[in-house]
């Protein structure tokens, strides 16, 4: 990748942080980039592939915090919702666009996982990693806990609850 063109998908992801991606133009990349929109087509082939490359950045740079490998499952997954959550009070666009994106599969190169998967993955192995002798319905169990992560992002989203270091624990101890 050159120069110039890391220097776009920087600039797109800021513009995407900050205003988030409905505010992601390419006369607006363009010019807070300070180059020639012309510029922009000559590095990518349209808005779609420098998503890809943001996207792909973005999904990295948030799934890098949300690994904690020195635990079981249960508590790599509440490590992994704490550092989610905090990233989302942080920066909420960059979730909206990651995570929120019914598009972020299609959007995504074919050899990256998503947020969403990656909570998937960690859920099924918490669940797996549970004393046989807790009887539960794994499918009922398995709703709830992705619907106790989409319940707190969302009230984090809008306003309603305040992040804290240990939401996750004391939201998911039920595991």
């Amino acid at each position: 990748m050159t120069a110039q063109q890391k220097k776009i998908i920087k600039t797109a992801s800021k513009i995407i942080e900050k205003d988030g991606i409905e505010k992601l133009t390419m006369r607006k990349l363009a010019k807070q980039a300070k180059l020639h929109p012309n510029c922009l087509y000559q590095n990518f082939e349209n808005k779609n592939e420098i998503l890809k490359h943001v996207a792909k950045s973005m999904t990295d740079d948030v799934l890098s915090e949300t690994r904690f490998e020195n635990k079981n499952a249960k508590e790599q997954l509440i490590f992994a919702v704490s550092a989610f959550l905090k990233r989302l009070s942080e920066q909420p666009h960059v979730i909206d666009f990651v995570f929120f994106n019914k598009d972020i599969d299609q959007i995504l190169p074919e050899d990256s996982i998503s947020i969403p998967n990656h909570f998937i993955g960690k859920i099924n192995a918490a669940i797996n990693e549970r004393p046989s002798n807790k009887q539960v319905d794994t499918q009922n169990l398995f709703i709830r806990i992705l619907s106790t992560i989409h319940g707190l992002a969302m009230m984090i989203k809008q306003g309603m609850l305040a992040y804290h270091p240990q939401l996750a624990e004391v939201r998911l101890a039920y595991i």
